[in-house]
């Protein structure tokens, strides 16, 4: 129960820099799309993590547990161009 109540808790900040960075870099006349994509695509990702993990979680919580924790990691690691401080504008130079 505690980590679900700490992942929870992370939850929320991590959420609202996502919408912070999305309406700072996006285009006011796109918006809307790019908000409807990002909800969408984050409803598939639940649904696709949901169906990988069920049959994993059935055979061992603590795998599910130790891929969910190596997720960010692989995430960090696979994005182009390394880390961009928050609020760095693209080609400021900033990082």
């Amino acid at each position: 129960m505690a980590a679900f109540a700490m992942s929870g808790a992370a939850e929320g900040p991590q959420l609202t820099a996502v919408f912070a960075v999305r309406h700072e870099q996006t285009p006011r006349a796109l918006r809307g799309r790019v908000f409807a994509a990002g909800a969408g695509l984050r409803i598939t990702g639940f649904a696709a993590g949901a169906t990988a993990a069920g049959p994993v979680a059935s055979r061992s919580v603590a795998a599910v547990v130790c891929a969910l924790s190596a997720l960010p990691c692989a995430g960090r690691a696979a994005r182009p161009g390394g880390h961009t401080t928050p609020g760095a504008r693209a080609g400021s130079g900033a990082r």
